[in-house]
C-alpha cells in the first residue's frame, strides 16, 4: 500500500472515529439534559408546593361553578404568576392542581391563559391521566414520567401530592414541559457537538498534520472559555435563582398580609416574619456576592493595624452567641496567654472568624461542642475553629474552598447557602498573607485553621472596603 493510500486510511480511520465521537457526544449530552430537566422539573413542583396554601382550594367545589368565585380567581391569579417564572426561567410550559374523585381525575386550575388549547376549566375531566398521577396518589412519592402523550400533547412532567396540615393530600400539583420545547433546549445543547464534527470533518479531509495542532490549540482555548464560562453561568443562575424565588415568596407574603382584614393575626405576624427572614436572606447573599466580586477585582482597600486577634474573635463569639445558644451548643474558647497583637486589617479578619463559626454553628446539630483556639506557632499566628458537626465527605474535600460549592451532605441538611463563605475565606487569608486548611471526618465533624503571619500583612491601596 502506497503512503498516500496510507494517508487516505488514516484520515478516513480519524473522520470515521470523529463522527462516532460526535454521535457518542450527542447521545450522551441527551442522557445528561434528560436527568437535568427530571431534576428541575421535580425541583420546580417542590418550590410550586410551597408557594401554595393548601387551604385555598377549601373554599372551592372543583366543577364550573368555580370560574367566577374570588378564590378561584385569586388562586387562578396565583398559578399564571408562578407560571410566567416557570416559563421564564425554565421554560416549563405548564403549572396545575388537579383532585382525583372517584376513577376521575378532574383539573382544580392552572396557569394557561384562556384562549390556550392548553387551559382547562375547573372541573374538567383528564381523559387520559399517566399511571405516575395514580402512584402519587398512593405513595405521597413524587414522580418524573416522560415523554407521554395525552389529549394535550407530548409532554415531560412532574406530579406531586399536596397535602394539608393533618397529612391529607388536597391536591396532586402538576408541571410540564412539552416535548418541543424540550427538543429546542436539547438542540441548543448539541448545537456545539454538530458543528463541532462538522468542521472536523472538512479540516481532517483537508489539512490533516495541519489540524493535529490546531486541534490542540483550540481544544487549550476551549478548555479556558469554557471554564469562564461556567464560572459565569453559576454567578449568574445563582444570583437570579437565590434573588427571584425569594421575591416570588415575599411577593406573597406581602399580598397576605395586605389582603387579610381586621386586627393583626397570627398569620399576619407569620407573614411579617417571613418577610424579615426573606429579606435577610437577601441582603446575606448580595453582600457575600459584592464582597467576593471585590476582592476578585483587586479593588479591595487593606489597611493594616495592630489588632489582639483575641479580642476580635472574643467580639465575634458574642455576636453568634445566641445562635449557639438556640440549638443547645457550647462554645468555648481559648487563646494563648500573652498572644501579640498582629498588624491586620482588622475588618477582614473579622469576616474570616466570623464566616467559620457561622457555618460550624449551622452544620452542627443540637447539642453539639464548637472550640475555638489561637497560638503562636514559629512566625505565625494560628486560629482553628473546631466542631463536632457533619464533617465532609472524602470525595468532596479537594472542593471545599471553590466557588459556589456546597457538600452533598450539607446539601441535604439545608438548601439555605451560597457556597461562597469558605472560597471568601480563603481569598482573605490569602491577601492578608495567611494560609487556610482543614481536618474533617464525615460524620464526626471538621477543624478549619487559618494562620497570618507575625510580620503581619502588606497595606494595599484601594477603591472599597468590605460591605
Amino acid at each position: 500500500m502506497t503512503s498516500a493510500k496510507k494517508r487516505y486510511v488514516a484520515y478516513l480511520a480519524v473522520l470515521l472515529g470523529s463522527l462516532v465521537g460526535v454521535f457518542v457526544w450527542s447521545r450522551s449530552i441527551r442522557a445528561d439534559f434528560l436527568e437535568y430537566v427530571e431534576h428541575e422539573l421535580l425541583d420546580n413542583n417542590d418550590f410550586v408546593l410551597a408557594a401554595v396554601d393548601p387551604e385555598s382550594y377549601a373554599p372551592l367545589s372543583f366543577s364550573s361553578q368555580d370560574v367566577d368565585g374570588p378564590a378561584y380567581l385569586h388562586l387562578r391569579q396565583h398559578f399564571m404568576d408562578l407560571g410566567e417564572v416557570m416559563w421564564d426561567e425554565y421554560k416549563i410550559k405548564g403549572v396545575y392542581a388537579m383532585k382525583v374523585r372517584g376513577a376521575e381525575v378532574v383539573f382544580i386550575v392552572d396557569s394557561a391563559r384562556e384562549d390556550d388549547p392548553w387551559h382547562s376549566e375547573p372541573g374538567a375531566v383528564y381523559q387520559d391521566p399517566p399511571q405516575a398521577l395514580f402512584d402519587v396518589l398512593r405513595d405521597g412519592q413524587a414522580r418524573f414520567v416522560g415523554p407521554y402523550t395525552d389529549e394535550y400533547g407530548t409532554y415531560y412532567s412532574s406530579f406531586s401530592a399536596q397535602k394539608n396540615l393533618v397529612g391529607e393530600t388536597v391536591a396532586i400539583m402538576g408541571l410540564d414541559m412539552s416535548a418541543a420545547d424540550f427538543q429546542l433546549l436539547l438542540n441548543e445543547r448539541n448545537r456545539a457537538p454538530i458543528e463541532f464534527g462538522g468542521g472536523l470533518a472538512l479540516v481532517l479531509l483537508s489539512f490533516f498534520v495541519l489540524i493535529e495542532y490546531r486541534i490542540a490549540l483550540v481544544r487549550r482555548i476551549r478548555a479556558k472559555e469554557e471554564e469562564v464560562d461556567r464560572l459565569k453561568a453559576d454567578f449568574v443562575s445563582l444570583a437570579v435563582h437565590q434573588l427571584k424565588t425569594p421575591l416570588t415568596g415575599l411577593k406573597w407574603s406581602v399580598e397576605t398580609l395586605a389582603s387579610s382584614p381586621g386586627p393583626l393575626s397570627a398569620d399576619r405576624s407569620e407573614a411579617i416574619r417571613d418577610i424579615g427572614e426573606i429579606t435577610r436572606g437577601l441582603n446575606e447573599l448580595v453582600n457575600a456576592l459584592l464582597n467576593v466580586t471585590r476582592l476578585e477585582s483587586g479593588r479591595i482597600i487593606i489597611e493594616p493595624k495592630p489588632t489582639a486577634l483575641d479580642k476580635l474573635a472574643a467580639g465575634v463569639i458574642k455576636e453568634l452567641q445566641k445562635n449557639a445558644l438556640d440549638k443547645e451548643q457550647e462554645i468555648t474558647f481559648a487563646p494563648d496567654a500573652g498572644l501579640p497583637e498582629v498588624s491586620v486589617d482588622p475588618l477582614m479578619i473579622r469576616e474570616i472568624y466570623k464566616n467559620l463559626l457561622t457555618n460550624a454553628i449551622k452544620y452542627t446539630r443540637t447539642g453539639g461542642r464548637i472550640e475555638v483556639r489561637i497560638a503562636s506557632r514559629g512566625a505565625d499566628i494560628v486560629s482553628s475553629v473546631k466542631d463536632n458537626g457533619l464533617g465532609i465527605p472524602e470525595d468532596q474535600k479537594a472542593r471545599v474552598f471553590e466557588k459556589f460549592f456546597r457538600a452533598h451532605n450539607i446539601v441535604s441538611l439545608s438548601e439555605d447557602g451560597t457556597g461562597l463563605g469558605l472560597y471568601f475565606v480563603k481569598q482573605i487569608v490569602e491577601v492578608s498573607g495567611g494560609r487556610v486548611w482543614f481536618e474533617s471526618e464525615e460524620g464526626k465533624g471538621t477543624t478549619f485553621y487559618f494562620s497570618l503571619p507575625l510580620a503581619g500583612s502588606a497595606p494595599k491601596e484601594g477603591e472599597v472596603r468590605l460591605s
